[in-house]
């Protein structure tokens, strides 16, 4: 009985030896491939901030003959891989490995992700350049050259943490470069160079008026009779820095009415951008005169620009709506037209074109008349009207229908529009001679 006890015991005891062993050898798989995935997870983000490291340095040390958007540019990059090492180091958080090494790596990897921001968002700042854009993950140091020395120290001991765990994982050690350059010579080579140094400049890059005005000469605004005239400015900064802008429209009357307006605006415009203001419509009345001066202040006139723009104001008398005819065509096109004589060739039909234009600022009906009486021949006189509506400062080109005809005929060609007094330069009616080309005998 006892033997069969301790029979029974042996075999329990070796049973659970086996188990005991198999356990273990499964968790050190189990570590090994942990080891390992870390491993090539925290080389591959070492490198990284190496090589940021190693470019970082570069360009505190020869960044001096870059421009100020090419600079503001690469800051921007570096500060967005900063966001992405942020993602790298969480994937580290998990499963916890031997001495705890990839918590180390993770939080020594987001203070270094603060002293880059810190050194990026100092050159920025001493250059006048724009703030880099913000992330979630910034988190201004102190003394960020420091920090970085500090917590690369500290890795390159860490870092042999698991050489001697299932796997024998060796990393890579953190290189700090920048954080020793910065923290004896700053960005002195950026703030000193002159491609890099702030250059300001705005101006009024454009002027609208609506409505539009007539044809005068530079500097005068010569406008309908209207009761108000709107303005629109374009204002530009021309230099890569943040600008202040304040913008100043004043109408000051000669005549009329209407007393002094003075409307005022401030904006802050970007690097190299332009803005646009509407400012309150301008009252105004027939026949008044005035002084329109747009201004900005803030910095000096950029390069082709100016920081003043001043006009005259004319505002014409009360309108009155005139209309005429401008040119007729016919179709064939006569042969060697003379003056009023239209010479065509021994055909039985023609038509014609008449272009008639409303030359002021108001809606305008008119009829339009174009009739056709032979001198000589068997054809009766024909008379064709058009009833149109022109916009202000339309001109409209009308088609008649064909006119009969015939070989040696000669006919009078009158063209006249009633229903509106005859704008400046066009004419109420017009006379032609048709001459047609006798037949041609065989």
């Amino acid at each position: 009985m006892l033997l069969t006890l301790a029979v029974a015991v042996t075999l329990v005891l070796l049973v659970f030896a086996r188990d005991v062993t198999r356990s273990a050898h499964s968790s050190t798989d189990t570590r090994r491939s942990e080891n390992r995935s870390f491993g090539g997870l925290a080389n591959a983000l070492i490198v990284q901030q190496n090589n940021f490291d190693q470019s970082l340095v570069t360009l505190l040390r020869s960044g001096g003959s870059l421009t100020r958007p090419v600079l503001d540019t690469q800051l921007e990059q570096f500060h967005l891989e900063l966001a992405n090492w942020n993602t790298g180091a969480q994937f580290l958080r998990r499963p916890r490995l031997a001495h705890d090494v990839n918590d180390k790596l993770e939080q020594l990897t987001l203070q270094r992700i603060g002293a880059y921001n810190t050194i990026l968002s100092s050159i920025a700042s001493q250059l006048t350049l724009p703030p880099l854009t913000p992330v979630s993950s910034d988190r201004a140091v102190p003394t960020p050259g420091q920090l970085l020395i500090t917590t690369g120290i500290a890795w390159n001991s860490d870092r042999y943490d698991l050489t001697k765990e299932p796997g024998r994982q060796h990393l890579r050690p953190l290189t700090f470069a920048s954080a020793k350059y910065f923290i004896t010579s700053g960005a002195q080579n950026l703030t000193s160079s002159s491609s890099l140094a702030v250059v300001r400049g705005i101006g009024v890059a454009a002027v609208s008026i609506s409505p539009a005005p007539f044809p005068a000469t530079h500097g005068e605004l010569l406008l309908p009779p209207v009761s108000q005239f709107h303005v629109g400015i374009s204002v530009s900064n021309t230099g890569f820095v943040e600008q202040p802008v304040t913008l100043n429209v004043t109408l000051t009357p000669t005549n009329g009415p209407h007393p002094t307006v003075r409307q005022h605006f401030h904006m802050e415009l970007a690097p190299l951008q332009s803005y646009a203001v509407v400012p309150n419509d301008f009252a105004t009345v027939p026949s008044e005169r005035a002084t329109l001066v747009i201004s900005v202040a803030g910095a000096p006139a950029g390069a082709n620009l100016t920081t003043t723009r001043s006009y005259n104001v004319v505002m014409s008398p009360t309108d009155v709506p005139g209309a005429g005819i401008v040119s007729l065509s016919l179709f064939p096109t006569p042969s060697s037209p003379q003056h009023n004589e239209l010479a065509l060739p021994a055909i039985h039909e023609f038509h014609a074109t008449v272009s008639v234009e409303n030359a002021n600022s108001v809606q305008q009906s008119l009829t339009l008349a174009v009739t056709l009486r032979p001198q000589n021949g068997s054809l009766a006189p024909v008379r064709q009207v058009f009833k149109e509506s022109l916009a202000p400062q339309q001109t409209l080109i009308i088609a008649t229908k064909n006119f009969a005809t015939q070989p040696g005929e000669r006919a009078d060609l009158l063209v006249a529009v009633s229903g509106s007094p005859i704008g400046t330069g066009l004419a109420k009616a017009r006379t032609y001679r048709v001459v047609l080309a006798p037949a041609a005998h065989h």
